[in-house]
């Protein structure tokens, strides 16, 4: 899940022909708007948060992200849900966490709903389960102390599955794309939208039904994998079409040779991570759903 930060309150429109008055009463609302997110930011609640705070912020938050809604009630319920959110997020902060919850694209949907649209199980072959088996990875090399891998031109900016299920194909490509930047010392970005259309007889299932990232990489062996510049993401489900045909499209089949599966340890991560970025699966809880920044520790 890729995973956002609230940037404040959206711009607001005035027309040239619009008097002083009026423009001066829009900026000083628009002005209103942003210092009540000021505000949000610094208070925590005491009991119930102010329904006049909660109306401004559910504004601020259906102009940042678009969002439109069939009917009023259907707005109220989204309003209502968008409280609670807020509610858990102010609570989860006030711990001082290794973490921090903050507004985002999911904080109208209940956590119900973004696990029916963003978490999918996914069934798991026998020959997937002798893998799993064969873990490697001993936890006995030294590693170093600190790495950041940001730093070391090998990973491409952040990017967003949006509204579908596709999360396992960023994974696939995030660690691919920092693998292969490391051996040729060329950064490229590979196509998420190849692997959500084109590799569903290797266990996939695009948008609604999820994936696995080892299933991505016996695709990606097979087939080879487009640059997304030549098959671009549409945050949908399409048909398959991938073109390529050279090294210069991406990555010919063969270029890949397979996966390898760590031991569930902490050790055989740091020693793996140590060496290269990594995909990794996890179950996501509500605060996921709100994440904003800082790191998840085991509690």
């Amino acid at each position: 899940m890729r995973g956002s930060s609230t940037r404040g309150a959206n711009y607001v429109h005035i027309h040239l022909c619009a008097g002083d008055i009026q423009r001066r009463a829009v900026l000083q609302l628009f002005t209103m708007i942003r210092v009540v997110f000021v505000l949000f930011s610094f208070f925590p609640l005491c009991q119930s948060m102010d329904e006049a705070i909660v109306n401004l912020a559910f504004v601020g938050f259906q102009r940042k992200h678009g969002k439109r809604y069939q009917d009023e009630a259907e707005e109220r319920k989204r309003a209502k849900i968008f409280q609670s959110n807020l509610e858990y997020i102010e609570k989860v902060n006030a711990q001082n966490l290794s973490y921090t919850l903050g507004v985002n694209q999911y904080s109208d949907l209940t956590f119900e709903e973004f696990a029916a649209q963003m978490l999918h199980p996914i069934e798991v072959d026998d020959n997937l389960q002798e893998r799993l088996r064969a873990e490697v990875g001993s936890g006995r090399v030294a590693a170093p102390t600190s790495v950041d891998w940001r730093g070391k031109g090998v990973l491409n900016p952040i990017k967003d599955q949006g509204q579908c299920g596709s999360c396992w194909a960023f994974s696939a490509n995030g660690a691919l794309e920092a693998q292969y930047a490391i051996a040729t010392r060329k950064l490229l970005s590979f196509s998420e939208q190849q692997l959500n259309d084109c590799s569903s007889s290797y266990g996939n299932k695009g948008c609604d039904g999820g994936g696995l990232m080892e299933y991505a990489y016996e695709y990606i062996r097979d087939k080879g994998i487009d640059l997304e510049s030549t098959y671009p993401y549409k945050d949908r489900d399409d048909a398959c079409k991938t073109s390529l045909e050279s090294e210069a499209d991406g990555l010919p089949a063969g270029e890949v040779t397979g996966s390898t599966f760590l031991s569930k340890t902490d050790a055989a991560l740091v020693e793996a991570v140590s060496k290269a970025p990594v995909s990794v699966a996890l179950t996501a809880n509500r605060a996921f759903m709100s994440y904003k920044k800082g790191v998840f520790l085991r509690q």
